[in-house]
């Protein structure tokens, strides 16, 4: 049984969330890639407006800013908040969310997610 594996930057591959718009979304690992693994990494690039409509998380999950701004509105009463490089912000299930690029650069975001 392994009890770590290693993703090369080649090897991370791309997938494609439904609601999501002007982004490419990577996955670096998966909570399948160790037996009894529960993390799923990404990394995602939104361009300048891009983002992903609101939905409901289903997962325990985490936002990273790497690089660039980001707007995550959060609830039905559409609080934003306004990320930056080195910021992040927590979900637990059930909690609605929608991300969005507002800044002129690409924005890079880490999304952790604990599969149950």
């Amino acid at each position: 049984m392994a009890l770590y594996k290693v993703t090369k930057a080649e090897d991370a591959f791309q997938y494609f969330p439904a609601g999501h718009f002007d982004v490419r979304c990577t996955r670096l690992h998966t909570a399948d890639d160790l037996e009894g693994g529960k993390l799923t990494l990404g990394l995602s690039h939104f361009l300048p407006q891009g983002g992903a409509e609101m939905a409901e998380a289903t997962l325990e999950m985490c936002y990273y800013i790497q690089a660039g701004e980001m707007t995550v509105s959060v609830g039905n009463d559409n609080t934003e908040y306004v990320l930056h490089a080195g910021d992040s912000i927590r979900f637990m299930p059930g909690t609605l969310r929608a991300p969005k690029n507002t800044g002129i650069h690409v924005a890079e975001m880490l999304v952790m997610m604990l599969m149950k």
